[in-house]
């Protein structure tokens, strides 16, 4: 990636990609780089989408210092903050992206990991599970590749964001019981509980998918009733009910 300094507006292609269950907006730059929406990374881990300003202004692990032969990394967020301006005293704040007549304000792969692994180290549940699912499913993907396994696309993505989910679910369990010494959290109990909340919704989104998928599969009258009464089963109501 080609690391610049200061402002800069480029015009790019957009995409939304799904990241563990999240959708993030990346723009293809016109020399082959792909950058991402600061709103995305933010709303990505349950932050506001202007997070990133206030990550800038409150991270104290980045002071500064770059890649360079007189100034070791010490930190990912170092080498995340690309070179200022010779001169400038004002932090990097990412490259506007052009999209039609809209700009929007985009981050590299590596500042987003920054952010993200900052947010993890202070406290984000949802930041922490997130990091953990992409590792898990980098290392599942290479050890597929290494014994000829082959897996569809959707299928690495529903088992990273059962894992996310899972991972959020039990660390905000352990929140709501007490343990707090266990869980690196901040947020009050009113907002874990609307969290939970939200994971549940995301798992019940997931087994309707699934039921979805099954009965595209089954299309004979008998299976179809099967189906049904899984469905019932899930929501309580009639399929009927549902369609309606």
């Amino acid at each position: 990636m080609a690391y610049q300094s200061g402002t800069q507006v480029i015009k790019g292609e957009r995409a939304v990609i799904e990241v563990a269950g999240k959708p993030i907006e990346v723009f293809m730059l016109p020399n082959g780089d792909y950058v991402y929406s600061q709103a995305s990374a933010c709303e990505s881990i349950g932050k506001d989408r202007n997070d990133w300003s206030n990550y800038l202004r409150s991270n104290k692990g980045s002071t500064g210092r770059h890649p360079s032969a007189e100034t070791p990394i010490n930190t990912l967020e170092d080498f995340a903050e690309p070179p200022r301006a010779k001169g400038s005293t004002g932090r990097h704040q990412g490259t506007l992206v052009s999209i039609g007549r809209t700009r929007v304000k985009a981050i590299n792969d590596v500042q987003v990991a920054a952010y993200w692994s900052w947010k993890s180290k202070n406290g984000s549940v949802e930041a922490e599970a997130l990091l953990t699912a992409l590792v898990s499913e980098a290392l599942a993907r290479r050890a597929d590749d290494a014994f000829g396994i082959k897996k569809a696309e959707a299928t690495y993505e529903q088992q990273t964001t059962t894992l996310r989910l899972d991972l959020i679910e039990h660390a905000k369990a352990q929140y709501m019981a007490g343990n707090k010494d266990e869980v690196y959290s901040t947020l009050s109990e009113t907002e874990e509980e609307i969290s939970l909340l939200m994971v549940t919704i995301e798992r019940l989104k997931l087994s309707i998918d699934d039921l979805d998928n099954w009965l595209m599969r089954h299309k004979d009258s008998e299976k179809l009733e099967i189906a049904e009464n899984r469905l019932k089963a899930l929501l309580g109501v009639p399929v009927s009910k549902v369609a309606q």
